[in-house]
């Protein structure tokens, strides 16, 4: 699995706030079941429903390794939606980033049939405000909206098979390091391809909110996969997110 491979410096701490999606039962994850295995945090899903389908969040097994994954889908349809959030997990404590900075890192893919042909995103937020916004649209990954390079050709092949399996050659790492000055360092990287990116963000904002989002058509729907997150900080106060 490709979490083995990250480079971040922060992760550690003392405080743990964790959820563990290997033990949840294959199957519907509602956000009874995310709470129920979450401590320190709150998860809220959407459930948007248009063109006769309906946004559904489910865990699925790992066909190839060990590690079970959060798996968001909406269907072909006829409406054609745009851009939606997934899953979004709001922290009970809000991370001060210029007392402590932090690290994440979590593994992403698309189902086959999907790809990275329509954008997926993910987002760093405190309160309504956007901290960090990683976008990979077409095979190109773009960072609070700069384009940053290749990471795929974009079609179909750039995509996870039928079934979740994290040694697939298209599950992709996200790791980002924040410092107390607010400078980030971000690898996005995998089997084919790796990114390396410099920015920053506030330093006196308080990171709150993780969110995951797609943009579906009505030809071939969306989906994404999210494993392995983990978010850290060095600051015994603050805390520490293991996804598993």
């Amino acid at each position: 699995m490709l979490a083995s491979t990250s480079t971040s410096t922060l992760l550690y701490g003392k405080d743990a706030v964790s959820v563990d999606f290997d033990s949840m039962a294959s199957g519907s994850a509602t956000e009874g079941v995310l709470n129920s295995n979450t401590t320190g945090g709150t998860w809220a899903t959407n459930t948007y429903t248009g063109g006769g389908q309906t946004l559904v969040h489910t865990i699925e097994d790992d066909n190839g390794g060990s590690e079970k994954a959060l798996f968001s889908n909406f269907p072909a349809n006829s409406d054609n939606p745009s851009e939606m959030w997934t899953a979004r997990i709001n922290l009970d404590t809000a991370i001060d980033i210029d007392k402590t900075g932090f690290g994440i890192d979590f593994e992403v893919g698309t189902r086959m049939g999907t790809g990275f042909s329509k954008p997926v995103t993910w987002r760093l937020i405190e309160g309504t405000t956007e901290l960090l916004k990683i976008t990979v649209n077409n095979g190109t990954l773009s960072v609070n909206g700069n384009n940053e390079g290749s990471i795929g050709s974009g079609s179909d092949t750039s995509a996870v098979g039928s079934s979740w399996d994290s040694t697939d050659d298209y599950v992709w790492n996200i790791d980002i390091d924040v410092d107390n000055s607010g400078n980030v360092d971000l690898v996005f990287h995998g089997t084919t391809a790796t990114q390396n990116v410099s920015t920053s963000m506030v330093s006196t904002a308080n990171f709150d909110r993780f969110e995951c989002l797609m943009d579906p058509d009505n030809w071939k729907g969306q989906g994404i996969y999210l494993s392995n997150f983990v978010v850290t900080t060095p600051d015994p106060n603050g805390s520490v997110f293991r996804f598993h």
